[in-house]
């Protein structure tokens, strides 16, 4: 008569999974001016050489929940929706997580705060989102 033995093996260490969060809380969020969103997205922020994030998907969602623009960076990271309403928006980058923007149309028109131009937004692979903004 044969006996099987069963080996069960327990790790004395737990695993623990770290999210990269972003470091400023004043980078969680941010607010552009416009009609639409423009954005890069960057891996290694933290490094002399940033890395743009090709091909991968960004989906934006109104704070309602809606999915109001699907799609892909380009090759040098950028990604650009049309035609948004001013409110909240998250935007979602598969694989970095969320980032939660602001689109506020009165910023950047003539009687409003700052000068015409365009809003860039910059996210990274650590969770943060700040924005250029440069004039015509």
């Amino acid at each position: 008569m044969m006996r099987y033995c069963a080996v069960f093996l327990v790790s004395c260490c737990p695993i623990v999974a770290v999210a990269w969060q972003c470091p400023s809380p004043g980078m969680m969020q941010t607010t552009v001016g416009g009609n639409y969103l423009e954005g890069l997205v960057f891996r290694r922020a933290d490094r002399p050489s940033a890395e743009a994030v090709k091909s991968t998907k960004v989906i934006v969602y109104s704070s309602a929940g809606k999915r109001v623009y699907t799609g892909v960076t380009n090759n040098d990271g950028e990604f650009r929706t049309c035609g948004l309403q001013g409110g909240d928006y998250r935007i979602v980058i598969d694989g970095f997580g969320d980032y939660y923007v602001k689109l506020d149309p009165k910023l950047g028109k003539d009687g409003g705060i700052g000068s015409p131009g365009v809003f860039t937004l910059y996210l990274t692979d650590y969770g943060c989102v700040w924005h250029s903004h440069s004039g015509n």
